[in-house]
């Protein structure tokens, strides 16, 4: 039996965009099962988010599954739910060290003493709070710009880091 870890690790973070406001998690749940026919086995889908985009309109969602059956989803780049033609990719996201908040490593391969932000709360870089007790507002780590958290593509820092580390040219950036 594969242990937490290793089901973690063989897992895949898809986009969906452009379905309809009334679309639920089952539906795009039943949709995925459909379009990935033969992998219906240790699939464990799950629909973590389902949010109307920034422009208004339609939905994206976030959703885990197989590798396997990601690639499946990927290769094609739509599926349909329901009426909808919707569009799938991957979600890239650059490694971020959880010590010192830099872009390009992880904790466990860390060489950074100055600065270790350990128990520093993302949201708004104080200490001494957990998330559910901040009332402070959002300021970036990495621009110093208040209005957004560090790692979100509000921040012109995080973007160019997305750009730069995933090698994806700035016109499909999200």
């Amino acid at each position: 039996m594969a242990t937490e870890i290793e089901k973690r690790v063989d897992k895949t973070v898809l986009v969906i965009r452009d379905k309809g406001v009334t679309t639920t998690k089952e539906q795009i749940e039943k949709a995925i099962e459909d379009s990935i026919q033969n992998h219906k086995e240790g699939n464990d889908t799950k629909v973590h988010t389902l949010n109307e985009n920034r422009k208004g309109g339609n939905l994206v969602a976030t959703v885990s599954m197989n590798k396997h059956c990601a690639v499946k989803l990927l290769q094609r780049k739509k599926m349909r739910i329901e009426w909808a033609t919707c569009r799938v990719h991957e979600l890239l996201v650059p490694e971020r060290c959880s010590r010192c908040w830099k872009y390009g490593h992880t904790t466990r391969d860390c060489k950074e003493t100055r600065e270790d932000m350990t128990g520093i709360f993302l949201r708004c870089g104080e200490k001494g709070h957990y998330v559910k007790q901040c009332e402070n507002a959002a300021k970036c780590h990495d621009c110093k710009i208040e209005g957004h958290i560090a790692g979100r593509m509000k921040c012109e820092i995080y973007r160019q880091e997305w750009v730069d580390r995933m090698g994806v040219p700035h016109e499909h950036v999200p």
